[in-house]
């Protein structure tokens, strides 16, 4: 039994449902409280107004009967599981809501009912609502609509639930599932030694789809509900008609669960039912499927361990993440908890080569392959001491995290695309001491989630190697990313370089050669190629980016050591007052000393619509290569680009100075800065350059001098 204590409420209301919430705890502590909501991408914002929550897609007859499947999986998502849900499949025809318009509409059939149903529980509903009180005050026009019918209808279509209830509510830990056809939703339980997977088809259509599970299926114990099925290769395959849907019972495993065989997500489990506790990896190499930690766990990785990721897409748990494209599966995942902890000298190896590398590079398809370790919502996040090594994606991600530590943990990560080093989309966050060497972006904050503040981020004494940008905020910038330090930090050329494996390629390396030739924008000077930035600030998304500090920065292998700005890439603002939104201000850098190793050299470039304000370079010392007799690149016009991606050498030419191009800002004071040319080189465009920058102040003048060749 619960309380139902609101239906479909604005996000308005949420203070009065908080303080309601802390009435009932108080009043009756021991049956939980329900809302129900119309809404998905508003979910989390309801955490905490309710104990459950509920979602109620009503499709019948008029939109695609898979609504169900999709809205519970979201609403699941963007909760970050740390809420029971409980849907309302819809049990009633609409025409008792309107009288007037009762054309073609009709109540679902029990058919359709128990579909929705099952929907909702392979999106992740834990509990069930038939919910149509209207059929106890509201006269019917359609007869099969009316009480005694659909009653008759709900507890036939109920049984079918009931006599999964003790599967349902197991917590043993049971082998993920993997449909190749996303039409059929599936998942899976484990109980009494059998594995219970369920398979629904969310069409109207007849469907098949072969189900590859972490552990191969040995043999079908029995099968539920009309399907035919077939074991091929270890994997099952159903044959399913129109909204059919199949509950089978196997049997499944081989002997250990990797090299050494031992089942890390077991041991953790068991820590998290014992209330907590450290689950040690010995050194070794430890094949494993996809782990989720648990809240009050630490996964401690002793010196030798080496804990590898599967190879086998089944091996591994799909999530959808918030305000992010596809799902996402990660070597290491954890969701919605608190007071995790990874520690220890082994290393997480993503065996990021052996999955597949997009044959087109701005193609992606990040959710295709894993990423190294994902945080998804939750608090108290501790990482110190050990390796991650070449993931198949991003390497550490924190979304929608509060309070994480991350200490000398090392980064080698160039064995597909895509490979970013630490993604932080979180708040209260100290990182110190850690070594990233990427082919991506090795530090990158991002703001996806509009409603979600990234703010308080320290990063300190961290070294940054990437083919890509160094210490970088956005390019994602919907939100809010504020209160900003990156210090003590320095850059330098990878000591790896990333292998082009597209079919046909020999081993090209791929920013030093394919990049290059697009009109020598970068002018790399070394075999191995360069990085972008060392210092990026993205704001494209109407988000807003301000009070960030970057101090005591050494610069080395990059094209561009620093590089602001403002864009319209996307439309959407983050609903802050018009005179807030899109725009990137308080800006500060200083005591920055090094090099650049392009033409391109340093850009702080606002739009209409978007423009940078109040900047400060302060004791920044820089010198590179000049880019010869090119005067004619001193009036070329620049392309605003304002909905492009933004990239320093997305400009597609040489911009017209070669120290510092400005345009598009209100404030900008430049106190002891010098751009200087290497010995030997010259270039025949000035040092500094603006266009529409007011408020220019430059209290110390920018130095054009040689440096002399060395003897």
């Amino acid at each position: 039994m619960g309380w139902f204590v609101s239906d479909e409420q604005p996000v308005a209301d949420i203070p009065k449902m908080l303080r309601r919430q802390k009435w009932m705890e108080a009043l009756d502590p021991d049956h939980p409280t329900w809302y129900a909501l119309d809404t998905v991408r508003e979910a989390r914002h309801y955490l905490g107004a309710a104990d459950v929550m509920g979602l109620d897609p009503y499709p019948i007859p008029t939109t695609p009967i898979d609504l169900v499947y999709s809205t519970t999986r979201q609403g699941v998502a963007n909760t970050f599981g740390a809420v029971a849900n409980w849907q309302f499949p819809q049990a009633f025809g609409w025409g008792w809501l309107n009288r007037k318009e009762t054309k073609g509409q009709r109540a679902p059939t029990q058919k359709e009912m128990a579909n929705m149903g099952w929907q909702a529980i392979a999106g992740g509903a834990n509990g069930l609502v038939f919910y149509a009180y209207q059929h106890l005050f509201e006269p019917h026009d359609d007869p099969d609509d009316a009480f005694e019918p659909a009653w008759a209808r709900t507890k036939a279509m109920a049984e079918e639930f009931k006599k999964y209830i003790d599967v349902f509510l197991s917590i043993d830990t049971a082998p993920s599932a993997v449909s190749s056809n996303d039409r059929v939703a599936v998942r899976t339980w484990r109980f009494g030694g059998d594995t219970y997977l369920l398979a629904v088809n969310c069409t109207t259509n007849a469907q098949s789809a072969t189900v590859n599970l972490a552990e191969p299926v040995r043999r079908v114990v029995s099968c539920d509900f009309c399907a035919k099925t077939e074991i091929a290769g270890g994997a099952l395959r159903f044959d399913l008609g129109p909204i059919d849907y199949a509950m089978a019972r196997l049997e499944t495993g081989f002997p250990g669960s990797g090299a050494t065989g031992i089942d890390f997500q077991k041991l953790i489990d068991d820590a998290a039912l014992a209330g907590g506790g450290v689950v040690t990896v010995p050194p070794g190499r430890h094949v494993t499927k996809g782990l989720f930690l648990k809240s009050n766990v630490e996964l401690h990785l002793e010196k030798g361990a080496s804990l590898e990721g599967s190879t086998n897409v089944a091996d591994y748990a799909k999530v959808i993440m918030p305000y992010s494209e596809g799902d996402w599966m990660a070597v290491v995942m954890a969701v919605g908890v608190e007071n995790v902890s990874i520690t220890g000298e082994g290393e997480i190896f993503g065996n990021g080569t052996a999955w597949p590398q997009p044959l087109d590079y701005y193609g992606n398809q990040e959710s295709l392959r894993p990423r190294g370790i994902v945080f998804l919502g939750c608090r108290d996040i501790r990482l110190s001491d050990f390796t991650l090594r070449d993931a198949a994606c991003w390497g550490v991600v924190l979304k929608c995290c509060d309070g994480v530590t991350a200490r000398r943990v090392k980064i080698s990560s160039q064995a597909n695309v895509n490979n970013d080093g630490f993604d932080i989309e979180a708040r209260n966050v100290v990182i110190e001491d850690c070594d990233v060497e990427s082919g991506d972006d090795s530090y990158c904050l991002k703001s996806n989630d509009p409603g979600f503040a990234v703010e308080n981020v320290v990063v300190r004494r961290c070294v940054a190697r990437s083919h890509c940008n160094m210490f970088k905020l956005g390019t994602a910038s919907h939100g809010a990313m504020r209160n900003v330090l990156f210090e003590s930090c320095r850059t330098g050329l990878p000591r790896r370089f990333f292998w082009d494996r597209r079919p046909g390629a020999v081993n090209r390396k791929w920013y030093a050669n394919e990049r290059r030739t697009k009109k020598n924008f970068l002018l790399a000077d070394r075999e191995n190629g360069t990085g972008i930035s060392a210092i990026a600030i993205e704001c494209v998304d109407g988000g807003i980016v301000e009070n960030v500090v970057f101090r005591d920065i050494e610069v080395d292998g990059v094209a561009s050591p620093i590089f602001i700005r403002g864009g319209t890439r996307t439309g959407r603002d983050c609903g802050t007052p018009p005179n807030d939104k899109r725009v990137i201000r308080d800006i500060l850098i200083e005591n920055v000393r090094g090099r650049w190793s392009g033409a391109i050299a340093n850009a702080i470039a606002g739009v209409e619509g978007c423009r940078v304000k109040n900047v400060t370079l302060r004791n920044v010392h820089l010198h590179g290569l000049g880019a010869g007799n090119c005067a004619e690149e001193r009036t070329r016009p620049v392309p605003e680009e304002a909905d492009k991606y933004p990239e320093v050498n997305r400009f597609w030419c040489m911009l017209p100075a070669y120290g510092l191009w400005a345009r598009h800002v209100d404030g900008l004071t430049l106190n002891d800065v010098t751009f200087t040319l290497d010995g030997g080189t010259m270039d025949a465009r000035d040092a500094i350059v603006t266009d529409d920058v007011t408020g220019f102040a430059e209290r110390v003048s920018c130095r054009k001098r040689e440096i002399p060749p060395e003897k």
